[in-house]
């Protein structure tokens, strides 16, 4: 068991300040204490239940949603999981650090429209 450090603490509340405006539909986290405390300032901000998901575990290979449930998917991970994901959605990653953010768009067909990364927030 792994904490976040005071860093981490302040990096997931800007985390959750970043995205304060963002209507999110649902928020997922690894069962890790790092993964889950990173998202507890978005959920409680959100007003979301925050949902624990043993298959973003690390180690573990994790699917998108399927492109019907509309709207922004939180997905909180590892840094081994992640990659692998974008490396089967075919978009290239040069970087994943910790408390990155990851942005994939889908159009209704469930095609990739639009990719970006964020840079962690500062701690």
């Amino acid at each position: 068991m792994r904490p976040l450090t005071p860093a981490g603490h302040r990096q997931a509340q800007a985390i959750a300040e970043e995205l304060a405006q963002v209507k999110i539909k649902q928020i997922r986290s690894s069962p890790a204490v790092r993964c889950v405390q990173t998202v507890e300032p978005l959920a409680s901000r959100a007003k979301l239940k925050m949902h624990i998901d043993q298959k973003l575990m690390e180690g573990s290979e994790f699917p998108l949603p399927h492109t019907s449930e509309h709207g922004l998917h939180i997905y909180c991970a590892h840094g081994d999981n992640i990659p692998a994901l974008l490396a089967d959605l075919g978009i290239e990653c040069d970087q994943c650090k910790k408390g990155s953010i990851w942005m994939i768009k889908r159009d209704d067909a469930g095609e990739i429209t639009e990719v970006s990364y964020v840079q962690p927030p500062p701690n």
